[in-house]
């Protein structure tokens, strides 16, 4: 009976594992994988997290992150820059995030964020 409950939890596990990795997840303070960016919708790197899955622009953001960022750490390589824009009939660039920095937005920039582009 312990072996059929253990490979039943086991199949469970493997099959919702792809739509866990999908979704947006709740962030632990400032967790990001080297190499990515990664996007909160509180400050501290709290609140749900987005992962950017490569360089380029990114617009529409998922659900969730339109107009609602309020913290970013960028932990790519040396040379992918994030920037920050948000529309106003045209595209105003709010900040630049320089590899390695993690910041909460502030100043009429938090949860104003409409697009991202990342340096490749």
């Amino acid at each position: 009976m312990v072996k059929r409950i253990a490979r039943i939890v086991v199949v469970f596990v493997i099959a919702a594992t792809p739509f866990l990795a999908s979704t947006p997840a709740q962030a632990a303070s400032w967790a990001c994988d080297p190499g990515y960016s990664c996007y909160y919708t509180e400050h501290g790197g709290d609140g749900s997290r987005w992962v950017a899955p490569s360089g380029g622009c990114h617009h529409p953001l998922p659900s969730g992150f339109q107009d609602n960022i309020s913290s970013v750490y960028n932990r790519g390589h040396g040379t992918a820059f994030v920037h920050l824009y948000n529309w106003v009939g045209s595209w105003e660039h709010l900040i630049t995030v320089a590899p390695g920095d993690k910041l909460n937005l502030y100043l009429g920039r938090n949860n104003t964020t409409d697009r991202i582009c990342i340096d490749s």
